[in-house]
């Protein structure tokens, strides 16, 4: 079931009362499958994240002299079962946190620690441009 056949069902449920609260919140009530399987009615959550991996790591191992990745933070913490693997634009870092099922994706050179966080976010992500 798509996200947009939820709330359609919500509403026609009696549910049409709760949604016009302000204070609604739609993420802290339960989703009637796994937020992966959410969809727009065109892909699932999980479709999503497996392509932007795929494109990502097809932009590392384009600019392999530019991107690394690691099993640890600067600090020397990780995620259980994590890594994180970024790319050095000319207008700063970017980068992902990846499941290690994905390693091996991403053929770029390994660093020990990755790089101290310079404060970037998604917003940022047009800083890819910039390695054209």
């Amino acid at each position: 079931m798509d996200i947009q056949e939820y709330y359609k069902q919500a509403y026609h449920n009696g549910y049409q009362d709760r949604y016009r609260e302000e204070s609604y919140d739609p993420l802290k009530h339960e989703f009637p499958c796994e937020a992966s399987q959410v969809s727009d009615g065109y892909h699932t959550f999980e479709e999503l994240y497996n392509h932007r991996m795929i494109l990502f790591s097809i932009i590392c191992n384009s600019y392999p002299y530019r991107a690394w990745k690691s099993k640890l933070h600067h600090d020397g913490t990780m995620y259980d079962n994590y890594f994180i693997v970024g790319i050095n634009t000319p207008e700063g870092y970017f980068t992902y946190h990846y499941h290690l099922n994905h390693w091996d994706k991403f053929q770029v050179r390994e660093l020990p620690n990755a790089p101290e966080w310079d404060g970037h976010t998604s917003d940022d992500i047009l800083r890819l441009y910039s390695l054209l």
